[in-house]
């Protein structure tokens, strides 16, 4: 008995990713296929399969066995942040006049295209100015920006 081929019986549940993830084969049936006709299901051990790489775009993996191969494509989408947001106010929200801004407790979140979120620490943040009253302070990440009020 002596291989011909390996084919794909199923193709994995995830075909489509976000730059960072990992390739998820879960579903994935592969089959070797015999010069005598005879199919057999392969074990996920038994067969090795190429990974994602960080690259937007389509991909195509490749699964190994025994010399044989076989591909399938799954797309990679650009991770991009759409939006920051204010998770926590700095612990200080009052100030007076020619003090500086303490962003003590400031804590900024990312909330990227994929769903995910993460804290933001590389912000920048607007000025207090002499002013009295209620000031804006806006904060900027990756071309995004959002703001909160501070009393002079």
């Amino acid at each position: 008995m002596e291989l011909e081929s390996i084919e794909i019986e199923s193709l994995p549940n995830k075909l489509s990713y976000y730059q960072g993830e990992k390739l998820d084969v879960e579903g994935l049936v592969v089959n070797a296929i015999f010069n005598t006709g005879n199919k057999i299901s392969l074990n996920p051990d038994e067969y090795t399969v190429s990974s994602l790489t960080n690259e937007p775009g389509v991909q195509t993996i490749v699964i190994s066995y025994n010399g044989k191969t076989i591909s399938f494509d799954v797309e990679v989408k650009e991770l991009v942040l759409d939006t920051i947001t204010i998770k926590k106010l700095p612990n200080k929200i009052e100030y007076y006049v020619g003090e500086k801004l303490d962003l003590s407790g400031l804590i900024v979140e990312g909330t990227f295209n994929n769903g995910n979120t993460e804290e933001i620490t590389d912000y920048t943040v607007s000025e207090l100015t002499d002013k009295v009253g209620e000031q804006t302070i806006t904060v900027s990440y990756q071309g995004k920006e959002t703001t909160f009020t501070v009393l002079v």
